[in-house]
């Protein structure tokens, strides 16, 4: 989706939701079009293979192979570089995935930014995923439903493969044999920080993921990653998929996800 009326500055690559098991990208066209308008940008949210039709690894492979086409190609097909990525719910894990994949299968590339919307970056379950049962759009019991029909039989330890959940990639762990790490970034300078896009963490404050948002951005920031944090008052999952006009979550919600990529364009 390319912005109204100018021409595009390059691409932000947006990773729709649904649990890996359900949801389209036309299912965001309002976001996707203010996501194009705020930032002048072309927005690219492919469609990826979904559980349990096509578990884990499917969904990841395609999202990681749009996103390396996309550095190598989208400032010949797009006339300009991909800059920003974004994701809600599963989206969000997918982008945090993907950022953490191109680390490696891109070193020399950077996004200029990221937003992880109401994310769940540990299939293990933190506190609150494991033990949410307020009936309000999604508890524990919808989060095990998707995790099983996306991963299988694989056990909660398993399900800690950082290939899976991103909380326990190496880039985020703090082991103490990490103060050697911080005497050596003194010495040699911070240029083997890896290269972690400026974030924003959004979540409702009725949301099961809420302890996601927490732990990872809290990782996220010891890892040298700058992380903007936001919690909106009663919202609960999937709160900017709400009218806004009817729902004040929405509202707020975006407006904080447009402010932050505003500053960052």
């Amino acid at each position: 989706m390319p912005p109204p009326g100018s021409k595009p500055d390059g691409v932000f690559l947006h990773i729709h939701g649904g649990g890996h098991v359900l949801a389209h990208c036309d299912w965001f066209d309002d976001l996707l079009l203010a996501l194009a308008t705020t930032t002048n940008l072309t927005v690219i949210s492919p469609e990826y293979c979904l559980a349990p039709e096509n578990p884990f690894p499917a969904g990841p492979s395609d999202v990681y192979d749009v996103a390396t086409h996309l550095v190598d190609h989208s400032p010949s097909t797009y006339g300009g570089p991909l800059k920003f990525i974004a994701g809600d719910s599963a989206g969000a894990m997918l982008s945090m995935l993907t950022v953490l994949h191109l680390l490696k299968a891109r070193p020399d590339f950077a996004f200029q930014g990221a937003a992880f919307i109401y994310g769940l970056f540990d299939w293990s379950l933190s506190p609150s995923a494991g033990n949410w049962t307020t009936p309000l759009i999604m508890r524990t019991s919808n989060i095990e439903h998707f995790g099983d029909a996306y991963l299988g039989s694989r056990t909660l330890l398993e399900r800690r493969d950082p290939a899976i959940s991103p909380l326990y990639h190496e880039v985020f762990q703090y082991p103490a044999s990490q103060i050697e790490d911080l005497e050596a970034l003194k010495t040699e300078g911070l240029e083997k920080r890896p290269k972690l896009p400026p974030a924003l963490f959004l979540c409702g404050t009725l949301d099961p993921v809420v302890d996601d948002t927490v732990l990872m951005s809290f990782r996220y920031q010891v890892a040298g990653g700058e992380a903007v944090v936001k919690f909106v008052e009663g919202g609960p999952h999937g709160f900017l998929l709400f009218p806004e006009e009817q729902y004040e979550s929405a509202r707020i919600g975006k407006g904080i996800l447009l402010d932050f990529l505003r500053a960052r364009v």
